[in-house]
This record gives structure tokens, sequence and C-alpha cells, in this order.
């Protein structure tokens, strides 16, 4: 599940008081990629960080998001990590000096 281990990741490094400044204000806000995971799999942002900070594996936490809330199927698996992907790519490329080229570029 593309995402998924990297808002455990920005979790775990905020915890230490390591993660980055610009990534506060959308850490775990409704309208950011952790937001629509945790939408996705019904589990709230901060339930989810008490979990992560508990400790764990990638894979048993999202066990645990699994059981607390809904366990995805293949198919659903399928459309976040198409969706997720395109919004990253979608980011990336608003970004990039030279708009659409950067998309070509980066396929």
């Amino acid at each position: 599940m593309l995402y998924f281990p990297r808002m455990l990741d920005k979790i775990r490094l905020h915890t230490r008081g390591e993660l980055a400044p610009d990534y506060h204000q959308n850490l775990g806000a409704q309208r950011s990629g952790d937001g629509m995971c945790c939408n996705l799999l019904r589990v709230e942002h901060a339930t989810l960080a008490e979990r992560v900070r508990a400790g764990g594996s990638d894979e048993e936490i999202l066990e645990w998001c699994y059981t607390t809330g809904r366990r995805l199927n293949e198919g659903d698996v399928m459309v976040w990590n198409g969706f997720i992907s395109k919004t990253r790519l979608e980011r990336f490329r608003h970004s990039f000096p030279g708009g659409d080229e950067g998309e070509t570029r980066y396929r």
C-alpha cells in the first residue's frame, strides 16, 4: 500500500522531534495524504499516531488498522495506489520548473 509507510515514518519523526517544520501543518490534516489514507482505512490519525508510538512494524500497524478500521481488499489497494501515485506526481509536476516537461522526464 503506497504512502502508508511514509505516513508512519512522519509520525515517528514527529514523535522524536525530527520532522521538518514544513511537514507540521499537514501532519494528519484531513485534506492531505495522511488524512486521505486514514479515511480510506477508517482510522483517526491521532489514534493511529498513538498506535505508532506504542511500537511495531509497518506491517503490524497496518494489520491493526485493518482490525480497528476496515480491511482493504486487493481492488481497494489497487485504486488507492493509482490515486496516490497520480496525486504525488501532479504535485511534483506543478512544483517542477518546466511544468509538463517534468512529467515526461520522470515517467
